[in-house]
């Protein structure tokens, strides 16, 4: 589970390794196909692309005004003849479904209509996060934008799930879920897509606009600005391509210098004193050499997420390097940075806890906000808030965060997890209350003794008084 600090590390180097398409503002590793296969088993790894000639036919199909339809070129197969990625100004594919389970089919994307097409899984807590909000926006925009969300689960499962309720006593999925729902052909729809762009992670939302071509994609939260200008056509897709080009630029920076940081690490860990603190700034200077290249301002979620993973990486030097007061203080800046975003408060807040950090009223302000941004909806910021209660022996909070967690679950390896976390605070809270008990018990018997020791000695003392005045008469 991400509660896991060292497994959390390793998953940001491989993340620097692979460089592209990381989404910073947070969702389930691995493709949905992948995990899919795997039992739900959200898996961090990427797609390698695979060497093959592109299919002659395999590029989508856009009307154009006169009806007539045109065909993009763009592969399905992730690994073009030079490398291409998938990304802002292509052609989008054309979407292979094999069932259409809720709302009207799209046979192929119409020139002048909007369309959004956002890929998640039944088991993914943050694409459930993500629902309300896409259906708000579809809401809101009616026929401008039509928005589908794709799955490669099996057709029972989607069912059993669009049947559930959101909540307890509350609306079902079906109900919730106010734009279409559609099961991916053989995977194909996820290969044209989150393949081809490497994308690794959901959820993950694509818009198409007007013309047919990509205008934007990252993580459905991420998302209204964007569709608001493609839909007023006021997006700057020249400006976009820009910065997707220095997220390239930027992803390459990082798989240059990522072995710079891997090895004053290793050296500053075999090194003591002086030497050690050279090879530990050598590394912290790499990380922030690599940080100022990414614009404050940047809204592009992989330039997001590369500066989110940075952040990570920094923390973790700090700890590791044992700078306490450096960790503190930067801790506290990322948590003013981040005010809005959820899931970074929430891993900055696990950080802390999980380090037994001496900040837990900073960790404590962090999970709340985190908690309260995702409306008591997600699961992993209930889980830190509750751990963090639990730290500071306020188990009553303890247990009722941790159980709104467990309500919130979405896989049941997940929801295993947490209802362990349940129980352990349960058992806490009974072993530090008899704990109470007896502290008070022997507290009260102590209050005995003493009153028992004072009255005898009083008594003494009145025996000895009464013995002087006998004496004096």
């Amino acid at each position: 589970m991400r509660k896991n600090w060292v497994s959390r590390m390793n998953t940001v180097w491989a993340c620097l390794a692979i460089c592209a398409g990381i989404c910073g503002a947070g969702g389930c590793g691995g493709s949905a196909t992948e995990n899919n296969a795997k039992n739900d088993a959200k898996s961090e790894a990427k797609h390698e692309a695979t060497n093959g000639a592109p299919s002659p036919d395999s590029g989508p199909d856009i009307a154009s005004a006169d009806g007539a339809t045109v065909s993009s070129g763009l592969p399905r197969n992730p690994a073009t003849a030079d490398g291409h990625l998938l990304g802002i100004g292509d052609k989008a594919p054309s979407l292979s479904i094999g069932a259409w389970l809720q709302g009207d089919k799209i046979n192929q994307f119409e020139a002048g209509n909007v369309y959004v097409v956002e890929f998640w899984a039944t088991w993914c807590g943050p694409c459930k996060t993500s629902m309300p909000h896409l259906s708000k926006l579809q809401e809101e925009y009616q026929e401008k934008v039509q928005f589908v969300g794709i799955t490669a689960e099996r057709p029972g499962e989607v069912n059993k799930f669009l049947a559930q309720e959101q909540r307890p006593g509350g609306p079902t999925w079906s109900e919730v879920i106010a734009y279409r729902i559609a099961l991916d052909q053989d995977a194909e729809t996820n290969t044209a897509y989150m393949e081809a762009a490497n994308i690794g992670g959901i959820p993950h939302a694509f818009i198409v606009g007007k013309t047919g071509l990509i205008e934007w994609h990252g993580h459905p939260m991420a998302m209204d600005e964007p569709l608001k200008l493609v839909v007023e056509d006021k997006w700057d897709r020249v400006k976009a391509s820009q910065e997707q080009q220095l997220e390239a630029e930027v992803a390459q920076a990082i798989e240059e210098k990522k072995p710079i940081i891997i090895k004053a690490h290793q050296a500053a860990t075999a090194a003591q004193g002086a030497e050690a603190n050279e090879h530990w700034d050598r590394a912290l200077g790499v990380v922030d050499e690599l940080h100022q290249q990414i614009p404050a301002d940047s809204m592009s979620p992989s330039l997001i997420g590369h500066r989110d993973v940075l952040n990570q990486i920094k923390q973790w030097l700090l700890s590791e390097a044992g700078r306490t007061e450096q960790l503190a203080e930067f801790q506290s800046s990322l948590v003013e940075q981040y005010w809005s975003n959820p899931q970074i408060l929430d891993s900055i807040a696990w950080k802390i806890v999980s380090d037994e950090g001496s900040n837990l009223d900073l960790a404590l302000k962090a999970a709340q906000q985190a908690v309260k941004l995702t409306n008591s909806q997600s699961p992993s910021p209930l889980d830190t808030l509750a751990h963090i209660y639990a730290k500071q022996g306020n188990f009553d909070e303890a247990i009722k965060s941790q159980t709104k967690a467990v309500e919130a679950a979405g896989s049941p390896p997940e929801k295993a997890q947490l209802e362990e976390n349940l129980e352990k605070f349960r058992k806490e809270a009974k072993e530090g209350a008899a704990k109470e008990g007896e502290a008070k018990e022997g507290e009260a018997k102590e209050g005995e003794a003493k009153e028992a020791d004072g009255k005898e000695a009083d008594g003494k003392e009145a025996e000895a008084k009464e013995a002087e005045a006998k004496e004096a008469k």
